[in-house]
């Protein structure tokens, strides 16, 4: 637990401040040291008592606070840093907060377990609430943001207590919203450091370990944020942000609500696409008739059955509901992705220290936690872009769990009365991850639109939703009504012709996608007879089940480092090959192992990866695997083990030299040998460099394949970060210049196979035009497969 230490002119002064910072953190109270005064009556600081002060104040391991009152205090306090033992300075920060209102949060945000940073930071934060109470009576008002310079012990300052700045970009298309902020909050985990986000076009600011400030900063994609840190760790901290903005906050492979986690948004062309960007994307049932059904009425308090109890009582109960939210959200976030969001504002720490405050000053629990949520809720929900807007949702969502736990009531969501449509003011995702859709024929919202996430999931989980539809608030139960979710229309006691129209809509619906799948099934033949391999792109594990189902006739593309994401050592070779293997299975056909695809755009915890200015051109791929040969020998080890048991070819990424090819053919051949029993296996390359696509032949004679990656391609061709909102529409694949380099591939590699894996292969408009090229194989997302192979038949 954090220490503290208390350095004051007048000892009566200090005593006084602590009993009452103690008062209000309770039995928790961190362990709080008095260096104040030169006795009990004469006023003064003395150094070498705070130096004391600091070092029993440090018996607790995780740092030591200092608040100062005013004038030779400061001194004092900087002086003693010089008798202590310089471990310990290492975990010291002086902090210019206000003494008593700053103790009073310091000792609670410490009681609750509260690191270092967290600590000073609310301690500075403490003069808040006062000055937001007294707006209109002569207060400045609360800006939310803290003093412009403090005193870090141990840091050199670069400017204004700025220890390190970077100017950081929010990602494309939706800003910091709920997963990258998430993710953000995620990477500073362990970091002695406070670090801001600043936008400078608002003027917002915001501690970027809060989750909830985060939302509220309304940072719309492509925004330029500057990033402020400052503490003991803040070269680290620094490094993890920036290497996380450089990847988009995690944007980059994180799926949508509803898809597996890992799909890349810029290569799980339409799929993805349609999803993150809040179009409507029709369920399995578009169409849903039926009465209207209540779930439980929106949660405004615990009713009057609740009793408040005592600090310590309040205390415990706010423990427990959140435990218990917690645990039923871990279970939900599994199977969909963008719960982990509301988990992590669940802990979000500027959340929960605002709440033990509340608690500890008297207040209920269900009262604290409300009205911190509430107004977590109120700024997200006041900012200008309507998709970030709608990230409120997943506050209240967790402001209704938590009223539910506090009143002893279900935290699932269940449709009272018949199957139905279910009416409810805003979908969010909890919700709908635990919606019966045996019972919930759709839903209809009241208010809110398409981009929220509880929308997602549930169309995701084949649910219909249409939303927006004020009227629906005051029909009755048994209502009977119809929606069809693609056209976000409701339709209030439809008459018989209507009926009969919807049915007949979504039989149609209904039939197409059936003969599509049924059809998908069977080998993907040209009128003239030229068979075109149509395989996916598999980016997590689901992915081949979802394959298999629709008619894939192999893995194109595994993409290796997604899978291997989370690990933070290297996977051995054995268990790299029991997941190859266990893919290998999922669908009939050939598999494709793309090797470590990694770099400062893609980084994993086990590749070391260097700081770059523009990873898109650095050192990824085949460039950095070249620098760890064993991590890389280790990983075609696991495709020969597999190789043994199936069909397996070898893809090496970001190709740009034969050199480069020659080196992993080199390791391939040798590891081949130490395996016993394993067969030739192909080796192939990703062309992605508009020098490779220009001088294929010369790779001609060390290649089996190649792939096309035109996801990279268009943006290295077109000079266009596929990944910058501005310039994104200029990265365009079916753009002549890409399509040239395509055919000239084609062209220059006769008798070897091209296959092109990226968003372009998707789009069965386009089908005809890479068949016609050359393009003998197709790697595409799941449910892109059958269109696809639809396409494929109909050309000449």
């Amino acid at each position: 637990m954090v220490g503290i230490v208390v350095v004051s002119h007048s000892r009566p002064l200090a005593t006084a401040a602590v009993a009452l910072a103690c008062e209000m953190a309770g039995e928790r109270a961190p362990r709080v040291v008095v260096a104040a005064g030169l006795d009990e009556s004469t006023l003064g600081t003395d150094a070498a008592a705070v130096a004391d002060a600091i070092e029993e104040a440090a018996a607790g391991g995780d740092g030591v606070l200092v608040l100062v009152d005013l004038g030779s205090a400061v001194l004092s306090a900087e002086m003693a840093l010089e008798f202590v033992d310089p471990l310990v300075v290492q975990r010291v920060m002086i902090t210019p907060a206000p003494l008593v209102e700053g103790l009073v949060a310091a000792v609670v945000t410490a009681a609750i377990g509260g690191d270092l940073v967290r600590v000073e930071a609310e301690a500075r934060a403490g003069l808040v609430p006062k000055q937001t109470h007294l707006v209109g009576f002569g207060g400045a008002g609360a800006s939310g943001e803290g003093p412009e310079s403090e005193v870090v012990a141990g840091v050199e300052p670069a400017s204004a207590g700025v220890a390190a700045r970077a100017r950081l970009r929010a990602p494309a298309p939706h800003g910091l919203h709920a997963r990258p902020a998430a993710a953000l909050v995620g990477a500073l985990g362990g970091f002695v450091a406070r670090v801001t986000l600043t936008d400078p076009a608002s003027g917002r600011r915001a501690d970027a370990r809060s989750l909830g400030q985060l939302l509220a900063l309304g940072a719309t994609g492509g925004a330029e944020l500057d990033l402020d840190v400052v503490g003991p760790d803040a070269p680290a901290a620094l490094a993890a942000v920036v290497a996380l903005a450089d990847t988009g906050f995690g944007e980059a492979t994180a799926g949508a609500p509803g898809l597996p986690q890992g799909v890349e948004s810029g290569e799980a062309g339409a799929e993805s696409g349609a999803v993150e960007s809040g179009a409507v994307e029709p369920s399995e049932r578009d169409i849903a008739v039926g009465p209207v059904v209540r779930g439980e009425e929106d949660v405004a308090g615990v009713g009057s059955a609740y009793v408040q109890g005592g600090v310590g009582a309040e205390r415990d109960r706010s423990a427990a509901a959140v435990t218990r939210v917690g645990e039923h959200l871990a279970g939900l976030a599994e199977g969909h992705p963008a719960l982990a969001a509301q988990v992590a504002l669940l802990g979000d720490p500027d959340l929960t220290t605002s709440v033990a405050a509340d608690l500890a000053a008297g207040a209920s629990a269900p009262d604290a936690w409300t009205g911190r949520l509430d107004a977590v809720a109120a700024r997200i929900g006041a900012l200008p872009d309507p998709y970030l807007r709608e990230r409120a949702q997943d506050v209240r969502g967790i402001r209704r769990l938590l009223l539910s736990a506090f009143a002893g009531r279900p935290l699932e969501t269940t449709a009272e009365g018949p199957p139905g449509i279910l009416v409810v003011p805003e979908l969010d995702a909890a919700t709908a991850s635990s919606l019966d859709p045996t019972r919930v024929l759709g839903v209809v919202t009241t208010a809110g639109g398409g981009t929220g996430h509880g929308v997602l999931v549930a169309r995701a989980r084949g649910i219909p939703v249409v939303t927006g539809h004020a009227e629906a608030a005051g029909l009755d139960i048994g209502t009977l009504v119809a929606l069809d979710g693609a056209r976000n229309a409701l339709i209030v006691r439809p008459g018989a012709g209507e009926l009969a129209d919807l049915q007949r809509r979504q039989r149609d619906r209904d039939e197409s996608r059936a003969a599509l799948v049924e059809s998908a099934t069977g080998t993907a033949y040209t009128r003239s007879g030229v068979r075109i391999a149509v395989e996916v792109n598999v980016s997590a594990m689901e992915d081949g089940d979802r394959a298999r189902d629709l008619g894939a006739d192999g893995i194109g593309v595994v993409r290796s480092e997604l899978l291997f994401a989370t690990a933070t050592e290297a996977p051995t070779a054995a268990e790299q090959a029991r997941v190859y293997r266990e893919l290998a299975t999922t669908v009939p056909g050939p598999i494709t192992i793309r090797t470590w695809d990694a770099g400062g755009d893609k980084p994993l915890p086990f590749l070391p990866t260097p700081r770059e200015s523009n990873p898109f051109l650095g050192v990824r791929g085949i460039r950095l695997t070249r620098l760890v040969p064993e991590v890389f020998a280790e990983q075609v080890r696991a495709i020969c083990l597999t190789a043994r048991e199936a069909p397996v070819r070898m893809l090496v990424p970001m190709v740009t030299d034969p050199a480069e090819v020659a080196w992993a053919a080199g390791i391939l051949a040798e590891v081949r040998v130490s395996v016993d029993g394993c067969p030739t296996v192909p080796l192939g390359i990703m062309v992605e460099v508009p020098a490779t696509a220009l001088r294929i032949a010369d790779f001609a004679d060390l290649i089996d394949f190649v792939s096309i990656g035109t996801n990279d391609l268009a943006q290295y061709t077109l000079a266009a970060d596929r990944g910058n909102a501005a310039v994104a529409g200029l990265a365009r694949q079916d753009h002549p210049a890409v399509l040239g380099l395509i055919a000239h591939v084609c062209a220059s590699l006769p008798g070897v196979p091209v296959a092109v894996c990226g968003a372009l292969a998707a789009d069965p408009a386009l089908t005809g035009a890479l068949v016609t090229m050359g393009v003998r194989e197709l790697s595409v997302p799941p449910t892109a497969v059958p269109a696809v192979k639809a396409a494929v038949r109909t050309i000449a």
